[in-house]
């Protein structure tokens, strides 16, 4: 009986060997019918039904091998990565620690592991990201006792992540994000503009320690300025493609591009936000002192033409400053955007001390404010229909987004931290036009907690100054440091987040 049985487990992995999965699953289930307890005939059937594409049945016959023998680890194995590649990372990962935790870890084994640590990075991130810090820190600090030490990328993420959900003031993982002005040097002169008259340039020794800073980092925006003028752009975009997780964003007015340097650009792994406040002539060119409006929709027809010929699948974005001259034609920017692909177009207020009547929200009238809100309406239904994501960062809000703002924020309450907490302290840096550093572009500038011209950014990142923000933003105790716009919720939560 024993021999039969042998023999046709043998048959039934030489039908499989020769692709004969219809007669193959038919002989392994024959077997199963003789003998329930067999866990080979329930693993080689689990192997045949993966490969007909019975994703379920292989499963249910993967676990039903290591229920009849917890050590058998090919079959979980085969266990890790299917739920793996449906969505259970933590699954997945249960079943890797097993295997680990009772052999030595094989290449095939470490290799499935490298598969699986991105997702389980992104299930730690959206787990800080919605609030549930415990299951974050939780996630973490198992992830971090099995990360090999040579995995850099990883190990910052995850400790970056589980000292956020652990309100930690002075942290051991670096930065992940930098946001760089190179230059204040620009081939324009903008009526809104706060560096005009500024000479700066980004210290090479910080361009250099930026370098440094990459293998940590898995986004950099780079702006001016107009960016493609600084003197270090080139060489750090290149060093900076060179690391597989690093996202770049390049934040430009459009007008330098040339099919040369587009195609050096274009790729996955590089963004453009564009900054257009204006999408007539005479609008933008009235706006954009010295721009020139044909050549910015030459340019961005070739952009197109380029992304679209290398399938990259880069993203652009464009930067609205709205004013006294173009807030009539916010609807007009949600078309253009649509017609040359953009993907988000984020509404901006006009910063500094520019006076009325391009200063509108200085001393805004209400029935200003009523006429950019409806207006605001029609371009959230056009944006939905074009699918397009906006972003509003006006001190205005369509009546439409009120109900569920306050939903947002009740249900958001529950959690420790104060409703709209802000992960990035923990998370970026930011270099302004006069080397300032600060967490975020939208911090207050006269928060400063260094300067490029005499400090490292290094050193900033865990001063006195860096951990006593952290301290107030996780005690919810931030009113004097913080942005009002931020505080009262016209800075995306997403963006406060990092999601």
């Amino acid at each position: 009986m024993e021999k039969n049985f042998s023999r046709s487990l043998e048959k039934g992995k030489d039908l499989l060997r020769r692709q004969r999965y219809e007669k193959a699953s038919l002989c392994f289930e024959e077997l199963i019918r003789k003998q329930p307890a067999s866990v080979e005939a329930h693993f080689e059937f689990g192997k045949t039904s993966l490969l007909l594409g019975e994703r379920e049945t292989a499963l249910k016959e993967f676990r039903r091998a290591v229920q009849l023998d917890a050590g058998h680890f090919s079959a979980r194995l085969f266990l890790a990565k299917i739920y793996r590649e449906s969505g259970d990372p933590e699954k997945a990962f249960e079943e890797i620690l097993i295997i680990r935790s009772n052999s030595a870890a094989g290449a095939e084994i470490d290799e499935e592991f490298r598969h699986l640590l991105p997702r389980l990075a992104e299930r730690v991130v959206r787990s800080n990201f919605e609030g549930n810090y415990n299951e974050a820190a939780r996630l973490s600090e198992r992830l971090l006792d099995w990360i090999p030490d040579g995995e850099v990328f990883f190990r910052n993420k995850i400790l970056n992540e589980w000292e956020i959900a652990s309100r930690k003031t002075e942290l051991r993982s670096w930065m992940r994000s930098l946001m760089v002005t190179l230059t204040t040097d620009c081939n324009l002169s903008c009526i809104m503009c706060e560096q005009r008259g500024e000479s700066w340039q980004l210290p090479r020794r910080t361009a250099e320690e930026i370098e440094g800073l990459f293998p940590y980092l898995e986004r950099v925006m780079w702006q001016g300025g107009e960016s493609f003028l600084s003197e270090h752009f080139d060489g750090l975009v290149k060093k900076a493609a060179s690391f597989t997780h690093l996202q770049q964003v390049i934040t430009t007015n459009g007008l330098l591009l040339d099919e040369d340097r587009l195609d050096k650009l274009i790729g996955p792994k590089i963004d453009f936000t564009f900054s257009i406040d204006g999408v007539t002539k005479d609008t933008y060119e009235k706006i954009r002192r010295g721009g020139d409006f044909e050549r910015l929709l030459k340019n961005l027809k070739l952009f197109n033409k380029l992304r679209k010929e290398k399938a990259s699948g880069q993203r652009a974005h464009m930067n609205v400053v709205v004013t006294g001259t173009n807030y009539g034609h916010l609807e007009d920017f949600v078309n253009f955007a649509i017609e040359y692909g953009f993907s988000l177009v984020a509404f901006l207020p006009l910063g500094g001390c520019l006076a009325r009547p391009e200063n509108i929200f200085l001393e805004p009238n209400q029935a200003l404010l009523n006429r950019i809100r409806k207006a605001l309406e029609r371009v959230d239904e056009k944006a939905k229909k074009g699918g397009i994501t906006i972003e509003n960062q006006l001190p205005v809000r369509p009546a439409s987004l009120s109900g569920k703002q306050g939903k947002r924020k009740e249900k958001a309450s529950h959690n420790d931290f104060s409703p709209r907490l802000c992960h990035l302290p923990w998370l970026q840096l930011f270099i302004d036009y006069q080397g300032g550093i600060r967490p975020d572009c939208d911090c207050l500038p006269g928060f400063k907690a260094g300067n490029v011209e005499g400090d490292r950014l290094r050193d900033v990142w865990n001063n006195a100054l860096m951990k006593n923000y952290r301290k107030a933003v996780a005690e919810n105790s931030s009113g004097e440091i913080c942005n009002r716009d931020c505080i009262e919720g016209r800075i995306s939560g997403r963006y406060l987040r990092f999601g």
